[in-house]
């Protein structure tokens, strides 16, 4: 869910922040545990049944950082294996096969894209396109990826050294109608 200002009974902002909807949350990370440094050992999952991931420092290229007040996870070079990661069997993060809808928001600022492309959100095994993925294929360019097939990409100019917040929410009826089939491209030929 967004986070809005809420308003008083007049219609003025109160300036203070709406609480973050938990209905139907699977999981829910803030990556804020630490200022600095190679500390904490899990990414923290914020709902009522938490499901911690495990932290991977891959060496010295991960580490957490503050830059203008936000606090997350860095790498300090492109094509470096670390990050939060687990196992998706058992997890709350396997509920997401099957789903028809989904909805998750990432804040993140890019310097460079690996020639292969960048992961910046992705549940699965191995490389993207994987269960769910948000990437950067080119240095103005995002894809998402659901259930192994890219199925949106947008061009972004500025993408690279400017921070942004990604909010991605997908219903699979809609997607239906916009993302033909193979079947349905095969009989339009």
């Amino acid at each position: 869910a967004e986070t809005t200002a809420e308003t008083d009974p007049s219609g003025e902002s109160t300036g203070e922040p709406e609480t973050l909807a938990n209905e139907g949350v699977v999981v829910r990370y803030f990556l804020d545990e630490a200022p600095t440094g190679s500390t904490p050992t899990q990414a923290v999952d914020s709902t009522d049944d938490p499901f911690g991931l495990p932290i991977d420092y891959g060496g010295a290229g991960l580490s957490y950082a503050e830059v203008d007040g936000n606090r997350g996870l860095q790498w300090s070079a492109v094509g470096l294996n670390a990050g939060a990661r687990g196992p998706l069997a058992g997890s709350e993060l396997d509920g997401l096969a099957g789903v028809t809808s989904l909805s998750f928001e990432v804040v993140f600022d890019i310097e460079e894209v690996m020639g292969e492309g960048s992961r910046i959100l992705h549940v699965g095994a191995g490389d993207p396109p994987g269960q769910l993925s948000l990437s950067s294929p080119g240095a103005e360019t995002l894809q998402f990826a659901w259930a192994d097939l890219v199925v949106r990409r947008w061009t972004v100019p500025g993408l690279l050294n400017t921070r942004h917040v990604a909010h991605v929410v997908i219903d699979t009826d809609c997607l239906l109608y916009t993302s033909p089939s193979p079947r349905d491209r095969q009989k339009s030929r």
